[in-house]
């Protein structure tokens, strides 16, 4: 027979006091495993196409500073702007619990 583990077992720990401390905000002993499932399936549906993408390929693709921009602030902004923008073509606002800028209801 396998092995089968619970969410709490199968993510990071960091991760784990991460998500119960800031999303959930409970102390993680005090986290159920439906809690966390309840969660994650949120996170999932929140995704554009119900789709998680492999978001560091997706950044370390798309997501570079411009080092030809001289000025230090004008380069830092203009990351920032190509990260909102990547955020919004991908439909990745409900993965980094931020709301829709385009969303008429928001």
């Amino acid at each position: 027979t396998g092995v089968v583990y619970g969410v709490k077992g199968s993510l990071k720990p960091a991760l784990l006091n991460t998500l119960c401390d800031y999303v959930l905000k409970k102390h993680k002993d005090d986290v159920t495993e439906a809690e966390l499932v309840s969660l994650i399936q949120l996170k999932c549906r929140s995704l554009k196409g119900a789709f998680a993408p492999d978001v560091k390929a997706l950044f370390k693709a798309r997501l570079h500073m411009d080092l030809r921009i001289d000025d230090p602030e004008a380069r830092v902004l203009k990351y920032f702007q190509d990260f909102n923008t990547i955020v919004e073509e991908e439909g990745l606002h409900g993965l980094i619990g931020r709301a829709d800028s385009t969303d008429p209801e928001r």
